[in-house]
């Protein structure tokens, strides 16, 4: 395998200052009350992204989001997952910058609908919690 030089993830920059606004919202859900990492939220933005096949182009490097130390082997393992889910060709799946690649084109995506939905809805726990569940029975139908 190919691996990385990168150290971190890039947010994209169009919707990089409503991280806030993001955080702000969903503070206190969970384990961890008045917390959220960078790594948590690029996960979420990832999932988010992904559920919804919704991609941005991969912004360019910038090493501002979640540091790869950070997200852990597990969480690292399963975004390569979700690269690879998209793959038709099995040569990609042995580049770690071209899985990256498509990591961050799914978070860059998952930020673009986080930021629309934390300014159009008043209740965006409820809209989050609805696009989740979704997502959920979708796949267990498959």
């Amino acid at each position: 395998m190919k691996k990385t030089k990168r150290t971190g993830f890039t947010w994209d920059q169009e919707y990089k200052s409503h991280i806030p606004d993001i955080e702000r919202e969903i503070i206190g859900w969970g384990e961890r009350e008045n917390t959220i990492t960078n790594a948590d939220l690029f996960i979420l933005c990832v999932a988010v992204g992904f559920s919804t096949g919704t991609e941005r182009p991969v912004p360019p490097r910038k090493t501002d989001s979640a540091r790869l130390d950070a997200v852990g082997f597990e969480s690292l393992a399963m975004l390569k997952v979700v690269a690879m889910a998209k793959s038709d060709n099995t040569e990609d799946l042995m580049d770690e910058d071209l899985l990256f690649d498509r990591i961050e084109s799914y978070a860059a995506g998952g930020l673009m609908l986080l930021a629309d939905a934390v300014a159009k809805n008043k209740n965006f726990k409820d809209w989050l919690r609805g696009k989740l569940v979704d997502f959920i029975k979708e796949s267990n139908s498959h």
